[in-house]
């Protein structure tokens, strides 16, 4: 590898200098594709997260609404109840 060629002092020291700088070379581009890729999934990760906002929008006011109908269930049980009782009430007096 580069990097042992550097090392190697059987190598003259130009040698060991170009292997040096071919090394830090490839390091650099190394370094430069790995901050490409992150940046990169980055950039889809916040595309992803902004196509799906008007889903999770939809879902959490069909959430609401869902609750909403299931407080009014609960008042007409509750209306139903009362009636049911006026009712019995009533039956006692005829």
């Amino acid at each position: 590898s580069s990097k042992a060629s550097g090392l190697d002092a059987a190598n003259t020291p130009d040698a060991q200098a170009a292997a040096w700088k071919t090394y830090d070379t490839a390091v650099a581009q190394k370094e430069a594709l790995d901050l490409a890729v992150f940046t990169g999934n980055t950039v889809q990760l916040q595309a992803a997260a902004a196509a799906l906002t008007p889903g999770m929008k939809q879902l959490t006011d069909l959430k609401k609404q869902i609750s909403d109908l299931g407080n009014g269930f609960k008042e007409a049980a509750t209306v139903i109840a009362d009636i049911d009782q006026a009712v019995s009430a009533l039956s006692g007096l005829v």
